[in-house]
C-alpha cells in the first residue's frame, strides 16, 4: 500500500500522474485557475480518449475577485471536459485512471498548486481506493443530476452569458465595495442521519477500505439491455453462454481480490419495477482472464466485455430472476448501510451504480443482502455452477 502525505510540490506530482492518466481524470475542486487550466486543456489535445470531469462552483463573486477563472473554465469546456456546478462546494478530489488519488485542501488553481501552504493524502497504484473515490464522485455527480432543479452543465454559451452579466455588474457598482451574492448550481440535501437505521454507528469510506473487508457487488447487463425476470439465472447462462463460472467486465477489474465476496446483481425487474436485482454470490479466484477475438462470446458481444473473474463457492437461487433481492428495494430501506460511504438518502444510494460494473458494499450491507437472499434460497433452493441441471 501506498500512501504519502502531499503538503508541498504539488503542482508536480498532478503533472507526473497526468502523464501516466490516459483514459479518465475526475476533479473536484470549489476554484478553477486559468493556467492550469491552460496546461491540463493542452494535454486533453495531445492525449486521445483522455475524458476530463470536473465538479466547482460557479459563483459571481468568485469570478469578480478572480478566485475562479470564466476562461480557464471556457478552455476546459472546449478542450472536451464536462464540467458541473454544486453550490457549498468544498472538497477537492483528483482521481487519475484507476492508479492514484490525491485528495487534501489543494484547489484547482496556480496558488493551489506551487504557493500555498496546503496538505492532502496521496495514494498512488491503489486500484481499492481509488475505486471508492470514483464511487464517491459519480454518487455526488448523480445526486446532482437528479436534483430537482435538473442538470447542472456549464455551458460555453453560459459562460458567455455570464461575462456580459459581470460587466454589467462592475459597471453598476462603479467600482463600490459590495458583494455579489448570484450562485448557479446544483443544491444537494447536506443533512443526513448521525446514525444510520440500524443505530449502528458508521465508518466513513476511507475508514471502511482500510479494514479490506472484500465485499463487491457486480452488475450483469445494463439499463438498455436488461434481462428478463422469467428467466432462471444459471439456466439462462448455461444456453448463453460457454463460460459458467465467470462474470465479465468492459474494462479490467481493479480491487477485486482472491477470496473476496461477490454479490451478482442482474439488470432487470422484480415484476412492479425495473432494478438491479441479486441472484447469489460466489468467492472470486483472484485472477484477472481474457477473452479473444475467436472466443463465441466475444464475437456476439462486439467485444465489448474483454475481460473476466471466476468464481467459486457459488451460490444461485433456482427461481426466476424476479424472485431474487430488489437492489432498489434495499436501498429504500438500508440507504446508509449498504457502502463504505453512508448515503443520505435513497436517491443518493440508488444512482451509486449508475455507469459502475462493480461497488464495494459495506460490512453491514453484506449482512443484510445475505439475509434476504437466504430467504429466497429457503423458499425456491439454491444451486451452485456445474450442477444445476434443470
Amino acid at each position: 500500500m501506498s500512501v504519502k502525505i502531499a503538503d508541498k510540490g504539488f503542482g508536480n506530482k498532478f503533472r507526473t500522474l497526468l502523464k501516466r492518466t490516459s483514459e479518465q481524470l475526475l476533479i473536484v475542486s470549489p476554484y478553477i485557475g486559468n493556467k492550469v487550466a491552460i496546461a491540463l486543456a493542452q494535454h486533453m489535445k495531445t492525449t486521445k480518449g483522455l475524458k476530463c470531469t470536473v465538479i466547482t462552483r460557479f459563483y459571481r463573486e468568485d469570478f469578480i475577485k478572480g478566485a475562479s477563472s470564466i476562461s480557464g473554465l471556457r478552455r476546459l469546456i472546449t478542450a472536451g471536459a464536462e464540467i458541473y456546478a454544486l453550490q457549498d462546494l468544498h472538497s477537492k478530489l483528483y482521481v487519475f485512471d484507476t492508479h492514484s488519488v490525491i485528495t487534501g485542501s489543494f484547489n484547482f488553481t496556480f496558488n493551489g498548486f506551487y504557493k500555498n501552504h496546503e496538505f492532502g493524502i496521496f495514494m498512488e497504484d491503489e486500484p481499492d481506493f481509488t475505486q471508492e473515490c470514483k464511487s464517491y464522485f459519480y454518487g455526488l455527480l448523480s445526486s446532482m443530476e437528479n436534483s430537482e432543479s435538473g442538470n447542472w452543465l456549464i455551458t460555453l454559451t453560459q459562460l458567455e452569458n455570464e461575462i456580459q452579466a459581470i460587466k454589467q455588474s462592475k459597471k453598476t457598482v462603479q467600482k463600490k465595495e459590495t458583494f455579489n451574492a448570484y450562485r448557479w448550481g446544483a443544491e444537494i440535501d447536506q443533512e443526513a442521519p448521525t446514525k444510520p437505521p440500524n443505530g449502528q454507528e458508521k465508518l466513513d469510506f476511507v475508514e471502511e477500505w482500510f479494514n479490506e473487508t472484500g465485499i463487491w457487488i457486480k452488475f450483469e447487463g445494463n439499463g438498455n439491455e436488461r434481462v428478463s425476470s422469467s428467466d432462471v439465472y444459471l439456466v439462462r447462462k448455461n444456453k448463453l453462454y460457454p463460460h459458467k463460472d465467470v462474470t465479465f467486465f468492459g474494462n479490467k477489474p481493479r480491487g477485486i481480490k482472491k477470496g473476496d465476496l461477490v454479490f451478482i446483481a442482474v439488470h432487470s425487474d422484480n415484476g412492479k419495477e425495473e432494478t438491479p436485482i441479486i441472484v447469489g454470490y460466489g468467492r472470486a479466484e483472484g485472477k484477472i482472464h481474457t477473452i479473444g477475438p475467436d472466443d463465441p462470446f466475444y464475437i456476439r458481444t462486439k467485444g465489448k466485455y474483454p475481460y473476466y473473474i471466476r468464481l467459486q463457492e457459488t451460490r444461485f437461487a433456482r427461481a426466476p430472476i424476479k424472485y431474487g433481492v430488489s437492489l432498489k428495494e434495499l436501498c429504500r430501506n438500508y440507504y446508509a448501510d449498504l457502502y463504505p460511504e453512508p448515503k443520505k438518502s435513497f436517491k443518493d444510494a440508488y444512482s451509486t451504480h449508475q455507469r459502475q460494473s462493480h461497488l464495494r458494499l459495506s460490512e453491514r450491507g453484506k449482512d443484510i443482502i445475505l439475509s434476504n437472499l437466504e430467504k429466497v434460497f429457503t423458499k425456491h433452493g439454491a444451486a451452485i455452477v456445474g450442477t444445476f441441471n434443470e
